[in-house]
């Protein structure tokens, strides 16, 4: 179980912050800022102060603010966060929207050195490497 199981409802989900915290809550809270407390993560006047504010606060998002540095955000299921991996289709639109532009400004501007070869390579290596994750 972690901090935010503990508590009622989670209040990292939006339709649950503004819902009233009970006293369960509060002692959930309270005992997080002990154990950090303890830790040597937060100074006497940080506890105190968030303590006060912990019975001071009304809603499940107040107490969130008050312990979101100390317990690492995740997932309800509680596994970590997945960074979210860029889609395709802006990564092609990207290689192909400025690459086409600038060979079609070479074609009918000037022929001769092929400088649209630097566009084409820079603007491909997020492809690249996208597609060489995979």
């Amino acid at each position: 179980m972690t901090a935010w199981t503990d508590l009622s409802h989670d209040p990292r989900v939006g339709e649950f912050a503004g819902l009233r915290a009970s006293d369960a809550d509060r002692d959930v809270v309270q005992a997080i800022l002990s154990q950090a407390y303890a830790e040597g993560r937060l100074t006497p006047v940080e506890h105190d102060q968030r303590a006060a504010a912990t019975w001071q606060a009304r809603a499940l998002g107040d107490l969130r603010e008050l312990i979101a540095d100390l317990v690492p955000e995740q997932e309800a299921g509680g596994l970590p966060a997945a960074r979210p991996r860029p889609a395709w289709r802006p990564l092609i639109v990207g290689f192909l929207l400025p690459s086409i532009v600038c060979v079609l400004l070479w074609r009918f501007a000037a022929s001769g050195l092929f400088w649209p070869a630097w566009v084409i390579v820079y603007t491909g290596l997020p492809l690249l490497r996208r597609w060489h994750r995979r």
